[in-house]
């Protein structure tokens, strides 16, 4: 019995294998140049301004048990995570535009990890705040949580999988040269 069950492993019975590919061969066509590494690194910065400009000026109620509460005096409080996560982002955003700029590729391969590191933080959060809090929590603001977090994500692991993707290919393009030429002056 399990000589068959190591035998479909080997045989490859992954049914995601296409979308990796092509989720791959995306990333590294858009990393191929430094221009559009740096408008993808850029978007997760655009987007958590954008969001921080969001629940400034418009996220004032949050519903708990179907009951809007006014949320002004705790704002802060309650957003804290956001304004965590936007310094980290901006913060390792600025340098991976610089690794990008001097092509170092270490620095770049860290903040690609940093970027994927914050996604998936966000998406453990939203995960345990959604499973925990549904009998509390209204469907319009589980639904909120969604459509704010489910881009969000996406935009931080798909520019984490560009920026690693170009740390690959500039590493690849500079191991065929031979020392000499690869220190910049």
């Amino acid at each position: 019995m399990t000589d068959y069950i190591t035998m479909e492993v080997k045989k490859g019975c992954d049914c995601c294998l296409p979308f990796r590919n092509g989720f791959n061969k995306m990333a590294e066509s858009l990393a191929s140049s430094k221009i559009s590494t740096t408008i993808f690194t850029a978007i997760p910065m655009i987007s958590m301004i954008v969001a921080l400009i969001y629940f400034e000026t418009s996220f004032n109620t949050i519903y708990f048990n179907n009951q809007p509460y006014q949320i002004t005096a705790y704002k802060y409080i309650i957003l804290s995570p956001v304004i965590v996560v936007s310094s980290l982002t901006f913060i390792f955003g600025a340098l991976a535009l610089l690794a990008i700029k001097f092509e170092l590729q270490n620095l770049l391969g860290f903040c690609s990890f940093v970027y994927a590191s914050i996604a998936y933080w966000a998406i453990i959060n939203i995960l345990i705040i959604i499973f925990c809090m549904v009998p509390y929590f209204a469907t319009t603001v589980i639904g909120s949580i969604l459509a704010w977090s489910i881009p969000s994500t996406f935009i931080w692991l798909f520019t984490s999988a560009i920026m690693d993707a170009h740390r690959v290919s500039v590493n690849n393009a500079i191991s065929g040269l031979p020392l000499a030429d690869t220190i910049m002056v």
